[in-house]
């Protein structure tokens, strides 16, 4: 009668310690959502090692985890604290210690893997982690997403103990919490590559928007942008106290393919266009890296050339012009030349407007054009400060 007394009493009391375990648990759990909910800033990743380590401390084991799988390769992403000589780094990929829950649990099984003795597992045999660290039991409990398992939560102890429901629990709980984590974060990704991808559409649109869809140049407004900033930069200098050993302004050239409705009249729009893209292409090769051009309209293009001074756009010009007259043309199997007249405007007066080197280079073409074409012309530019 005494020897079953006793072992009453003893089962009593361990019902009592485990009672005790428990509530102290769901205090701790109770503590822990407070903070979750109230508390957690808007990163994800933190979040999670702040769930990890209060799992650990709530159900008091040696060592909390989760592991995450990623391209197929299983690797440790939170860890409350680890055994003694265990470094994560060196554990091999695939490997990550700790990943029963992954191969015991589906996304139609999410139920806690609870392993009380883990040296009557065949894990003692197939994971070194058992056998090196001591490890002796094992609970863990799935974490889903989206319809598929992810990773695993776990606790791992190096004492013999028996899981309760209760822990296997709360267990599942912060196996919530992560999952909530892991969709916060997955949000984030999914705006993140969305935000990407509309700064890249906005950007091509913006780059169409500032280019010539036929020759690939910049268009006039494109070049209109450079010109502001050029004599933005001019006024600067104007107000700066320095010495400057070059031209202090720019050069804007005009040129004008001639007689280019003929070309279309004779070889066809499509004729024309390939000439238009073959001028472009001498434009550009002939400028240096500084040096702007771009297609202003139709058959008319404007260079805008930094640092340079009238007679040294001449010299520019004119090179391009003979590069052009030089250049053979073809359409249909005919051969033709084509040639083009040069405006020049040296712009170097801080008073001056966008539509003050327009118009005196313009003006310069045209004088080129009534001259009989195929030629290069400066024109001053006669603004002054009131």
């Amino acid at each position: 009668m005494s020897t079953q007394s006793s072992d009453w009493r003893l089962a009593a009391e361990k019902e009592s310690q485990m009672r005790k375990k428990a509530e102290d648990a769901l205090v701790e759990m109770r503590r822990f959502l407070f903070d979750y909910f109230y508390l957690l800033g808007p990163d994800p990743i933190r979040n999670i090692d702040v769930v990890v380590t209060t799992l650990g401390k709530v159900l008091g084991s040696d060592v909390a985890l989760y592991n995450r799988l990623e391209g197929g390769v299983l690797r440790t992403w939170s860890i409350d604290h680890e055994p003694p000589g265990f470094k994560r780094e060196d554990a091999p990929e695939g490997h990550i210690c700790y990943d029963m829950t992954i191969s015991h649990r589906g996304p139609s099984n999410m139920k806690a893997v609870v392993l009380n003795d883990l040296e009557g597992t065949e894990w003692a045999t197939l994971d070194a982690n058992v056998r090196q660290y001591g490890l002796k039991s094992y609970l863990g409990f799935p974490v889903q997403l989206e319809g598929r398992v992810v990773g695993s939560l776990c606790v791992v102890d190096t004492r013999k103990r028996e899981y309760t429901e209760i822990e296997q629990y709360i267990i599942e709980a912060f196996s919530s919490a992560i999952r909530l984590e892991e969709e916060r974060l997955l949000t984030q990704n999914r705006l993140a590559l969305a935000n990407a991808a509309l700064e890249e559409k906005n950007r091509k649109i913006e780059e169409m928007a500032l280019t010539d869809f036929l020759t690939g140049l910049p268009n006039r407004r494109a070049i209109i942008d450079c010109l502001d900033t050029e004599i933005a930069a001019l006024n600067r200098r104007r107000h700066a106290a320095q010495v400057r050993a070059v031209f202090p302004g720019f050069s804007l050239v005009m040129c004008d393919v001639d007689n280019f409705k003929d070309i279309n009249d004779t070889f066809g729009h499509v004729c024309g266009d390939e000439v238009l893209k073959v001028i472009s292409t001498l434009l550009t090769n002939s400028l240096r890296a500084q040096d702007r051009v771009a297609r202003w309209g139709g058959e008319e293009f404007v260079m805008l050339l930094k640092d340079t001074d009238a007679p040294g756009a001449a010299v520019i010009a004119e090179r391009i012009r003979k590069a052009i007259a030089d250049t053979p043309f073809s359409c249909g199997g005919e051969s033709f030349r084509v040639t083009a007249t040069f405006g020049v405007s040296a712009c170097e007066n801080p008073c001056m407007t966008i539509n003050d080197c327009v118009h005196v280079a313009d003006k310069a073409l045209y004088v080129g054009k009534d001259k009989g074409r195929n030629q290069v012309v400066v024109l001053p530019l006669e603004t002054s400060c009131g």
